[in-house]
């Protein structure tokens, strides 16, 4: 008897943007999910981390200035749960303290905001694909 074989099935790459601006949130949402990718969105870090306990991501996009949790500390809780966590940190502020910690947890990229769309697009094109 033959064995069917099931074609295997590419899963799109999930990506999660924390921001607590409605606006950055939508815009990222909308231009990663234009080039393939699956997006989800929360306004807190505090949210990220609760998320990410039942739900992987492959990407992490998080705002360095948020209410409750900064982008560090919500970078360090996903990190507890997801140590290879993909992370690219996001700011409107040259804040060289809080930068040189985010710096030192290894992330992907340090993105200005307003963003540069090449180099986002270039960010996300880089991912491996599932």
């Amino acid at each position: 008897m033959a064995s069917e074989e099931k074609p295997t099935e590419k899963r799109s790459l999930r990506v999660l943007v924390i921001d607590d601006q409605e606006s950055v949130r939508s815009f990222l949402s909308r231009f990663v999910s234009r080039l393939g990718f699956e997006v989800s969105s929360v306004e807190s870090g505090s949210r990220a981390v609760e998320l990410v306990k039942s739900e992987g991501f492959d990407l992490y996009f998080i705002d360095m200035r948020m209410p409750g949790l900064n982008g560090l500390e919500t970078l360090r809780g996903i990190r507890r749960i997801v140590p290879s966590a993909a992370v690219v940190v996001m700011t409107g502020y040259a804040d060289e303290e809080l930068l040189a910690g985010v710096r030192a947890e290894g992330v992907i990229d340090i993105l200005a905001k307003p963003f540069d769309l090449g180099r986002l697009r270039a960010i996300v094109a880089g991912l491996p694909r599932a």
